[in-house]
């Protein structure tokens, strides 16, 4: 068995006799299964100061990778804050509605719809919970007022975190970025 640094591959005399790149050093058996177990540990092999492999730690991605990812998994927070259910006080009751950008988009047309006088104001409006809640133009307007206020306190926050993204040097930097 031959491990060539040229090209980072094993060779075998019976496959391929002297069609092999002039830096072959040969190896045991043993020593190709090891690397072969550690690799599949995740591990890669490499040539070391002598030419015979070697199974080393990867190395970490670059760190504007790790940043990218980091802003990624921002972006995936602010998306779940801005879907979240919202809780408004309707006739001193505390009702949760859904948020989504499906909804969020019926609030906003019903109101639009009742303020430019094509449509009349919905007499209940669907929880979370699914229960019907008597509403009045007023309470809709509530509901939309709180998707707004979530939807901008999110992103508000995002921009916070990733400009800590931006300030970071440092992975453990970067892990300490939480939402």
């Amino acid at each position: 068995m031959f491990y060539s640094e040229l090209t980072g591959g094993f060779y075998v005399t019976a496959i391929h006799g002297s069609e092999m790149p002039f830096d072959v050093v040969e190896i045991a058996a043993e020593e190709h299964a090891a690397l072969l177990d550690a690799q599949s540990s995740g591990k890669i092999i490499q040539a070391g100061e002598s030419g015979k492999p070697e199974a080393i730690d990867r190395p970490p991605p670059p760190f504007a990778d790790l940043a990218d990812a980091k802003k990624s998994q921002i972006n995936n927070w602010r998306d779940a804050a801005c879907n979240a259910d919202v809780s408004v006080t309707l006739s001193g009751t505390a009702h949760q509605f859904q948020s989504d950008q499906r909804s969020q988009s019926l609030i906003s047309g019903a109101v639009l719809g009742v303020m430019a006088g094509i449509s009349p104001p919905p007499s209940v409006w669907r929880s979370a919970d699914n229960v019907n809640v008597a509403i009045t133009l007023d309470d809709l307007k509530a509901i939309g007022l709180a998707m707004v206020t979530q939807t901008n306190a999110a992103y508000l926050h995002s921009w916070e975190l990733k400009a800590l993204v931006d300030a970071a040097t440092t992975q453990p930097e970067l892990d300490a970025i939480n939402w």
